[in-house]
């Protein structure tokens, strides 16, 4: 089976193409696309660099510590059900973002550390700073 990723409503029309091309029976899955890995890898690049900033300070943490304090800051908590057992109040994964989620995390992330002095680096080609700009951001 053929999988392809439509991107917006203009990509609507490439879908009638796809079932025509596979014919009955198809499956259609609609649903956001999860973060990407370029995101993911600037995130924890930002994770990194704070750690190292807020230590450098007099404030030892490092980026794990800093990811569990952002989920708290700006994702918060969920209940998990695990078969027949309630794990109650567990911090949100990052994982569960669409892209979408986590750049807006990210920009949360981004203004948090810049209000401490902490400016992140922000490369030109990646996924975050095209969301920005895309969306009215000011990455």
């Amino acid at each position: 089976m053929k999988k392809t990723q439509l991107n917006s409503l203009a990509d609507t029309g490439r879908l009638m193409e796809l079932v025509n091309e596979q014919g009955f029976p198809c499956v259609v899955s609609v649903g956001p696309v999860r973060r990407s890995v370029n995101q993911n890898d600037l995130y924890w690049r930002w994770l990194t660099d704070m750690a190292k900033w807020f230590t450098a300070r007099g404030h030892e943490i490092d980026k794990d510590s800093l990811h569990d304090l952002m989920r708290h800051q700006f994702l918060g908590y969920e209940d998990k059900q695990i078969g027949r057992v309630k794990i109650e109040a567990q911090l949100r994964s990052t994982a569960s973002l669409d892209r979408a989620e986590m750049a807006q995390y990210m920009d949360m992330v981004d203004q948090w550390a810049a209000d401490k002095g902490c400016l992140l680096v922000k490369p030109a080609d990646s996924e975050y700073v095209k969301w920005m700009q895309e969306n009215g951001g000011m990455a």
